[in-house]
């Protein structure tokens, strides 16, 4: 990237401080490939245990159709939410500009009619450079360059370039109007700070469980100690930017990948072995059942969620052409890894004998499958592998907790209590939608209203998906989804209330 030193632009500092105010500085910056661990790290969480037991409920071919499709709506609604962004930034410059030219008029410098600058990585001015001022210096220093620099330095030129991180709070206030900002901030209470109350929970808990009392203590002191080792541990990373939490990503990437491949690797050994048996692995396996849909769609709501953290994921990547392309890829890598999972899993434990597995590990026969599968492995006869399988949930949250600690940071500055955190993968469909579907669409559609007449530069973060009907369509589903959770929800509660009283007489 081209940087010209240039003191004449200290009397722009206030309006630059005022941009600065209502969005972030991107800070340090990765290369596309760390971008590719985090949104890999972020989407696949714990809530991937729960998919075997969901296809086991609606059927292999329904499962994986619903998947393919929730996986294709999650891909759309994140070039929505990356347009979005880009639209943000062009209004936010927009408007350093005018407060800018307001600031100098009287002075003598040249101030564009627009006004963009080259910054620092704590979002500083360097340099301002206009489009006439960067055809008097490209062939100065064209021969020097690279043309990948030429390339960063018209990208940086664009208004809608995302040099700004820009969050989903911001865009709803910039987009949504007043409404629309509250219940945005509603659905992301709710959605985060439940997220991070649960993953403080479960993490504690998982680690005891797999351990036991330790050296002696009682059950209470030994959560107890688990707890302040997370929070002295995990929770300060909360207080950085995702950038700072690479390396913790990065091991947690091949800690959770190993114990992944080894419940996928552990199950085809099984399904061997039934084989050799004289079985056959399609006995009982269901293909399609409607009534397990709302399982499905509870879990699969979870299975490609990280658009609550995409500005703090996308805005630190150095060269963001072919941003679409990357979370394709990534999405298509994280498709494929659930189908196997999913798969293997039905093949491998759908006719065993046991309800249920017995909680500490201890070797004995294979159990159903469960509704976090890393369960099914706490029988497995080599307990090293299976002490370190049951720890998956304790990979994926601890590297989780801070990115979703930080999104939330970043949107709210007021913390609410969260609803008591029981059958969470169960109810969170509703949330999920609003934060994955209804959201992105609602913000694309807005933020191309909000432009439309702004026509002087490329949209260079447009969604493929550009036409309306697809956003019309998104939200569509999104309401659809959020309902139809809403009434399996009140049905699956009524029920429960009507055991209950059964029990009773």
């Amino acid at each position: 990237m081209l940087y010209v030193e240039n003191n004449n632009f200290d009397c722009l500092n206030k309006s630059i401080k005022t941009t600065q105010n209502m969005a972030g500085g991107i800070g340090g910056s990765y290369s596309k490939k760390v971008g590719f661990i985090y949104i890999f790290n972020i989407v696949i969480g714990a809530g991937a245990l729960t998919l075997p037991f969901a296809f086991k409920q609606a059927g292999l071919i329904a499962g994986t159709l619903v998947l393919a499709f929730m996986g294709l709506i999650a891909f759309v609604c994140v070039t929505f939410v990356i347009e979005a962004m880009s639209a943000s930034n062009a209004l936010l410059k927009k408007t350093e500009s005018e407060l800018a030219k307001e600031e100098v008029e009287d002075s003598a410098i040249n101030v564009p009619v627009y006004l963009h600058s080259l910054r620092n990585s704590d979002n500083t001015v360097i340099q301002e450079i206009t489009p006439k001022r960067f055809q008097e210096i490209t062939p100065l220093v064209g021969s020097k360059m690279q043309s990948t620099q030429l390339e960063d330095v018209e990208y940086e030129m664009n208004p809608y370039a995302i040099t700004i991180r820009t969050e989903l709070g911001l865009m709803a206030e910039q987009f949504l109007g007043p409404v629309g900002k509250a219940l945005f901030y509603i659905v992301v209470i709710f959605y985060l700070f439940g997220d991070t109350a649960i993953f403080a929970v479960v993490v504690p808990k998982t680690v005891m469980k797999a351990s036991g009392n330790f050296y002696g203590l009682s059950e209470g002191l030994t959560h107890a100690l688990y707890v302040a080792i997370f929070g002295l541990v995990v929770v300060p990373f909360s207080f950085f930017n995702f950038q700072k939490t690479k390396y913790l990503q990065i091991f947690t990437l091949i800690t959770r990948n190993v114990a992944l491949l080894s419940m996928i690797l552990l199950s085809i050994i099984h399904i061997v072995e039934i084989s050799s048996s004289g079985k056959k692995i399609f006995d009982n396996i269901k293909w399609f059942d409607g009534k397990g849909l709302a399982v499905l769609f509870g879990s699969s709501i979870y299975a490609f969620m990280c658009h609550h953290s995409l500005p703090a994921i996308v805005s630190p990547i150095k060269s963001k052409k072919g941003l679409s392309l990357l979370f394709f890829g990534d999405f298509g890598f994280i498709f494929i890894t659930y189908t196997v999972l999913c798969w293997v899993a039905l093949f491998a434990f759908n006719d065993a004998k046991l309800d249920t597995c017995p909680n500490r590990i201890t070797p004995g026969p294979a159990c159903q499958i469960q509704d976090m599968f890393h369960l099914n492995f706490t029988t497995y006869k080599f307990q090293p592998l299976a002490a370190f399988i049951s720890l998956f949930p304790v990979f994926t949250l601890t590297t989780n907790y801070p990115l979703i600690a930080i999104t939330l940071r970043n949107n709210l500055q007021t913390l609410l209590k969260p609803w008591k955190a029981f059958d969470e993968f169960k109810y969170s469909g509703i949330a999920g939608t609003g934060v994955q579907f209804i959201f992105p669409a609602l913000l694309v559609i807005f933020s191309r209203r909000k432009l439309q007449n702004q026509k002087s530069s490329e949209v260079v973060h447009r969604s493929p998906f550009g036409h309306n009907i697809w956003a019309y369509a998104v939200l569509l589903f999104g309401v659809g989804c959020a309902i139809f959770n809403l009434v399996m929800m009140i049905l699956d509660l009524t029920s429960g209330n009507k055991k209950k009283g059964s029990s009773g007489h």
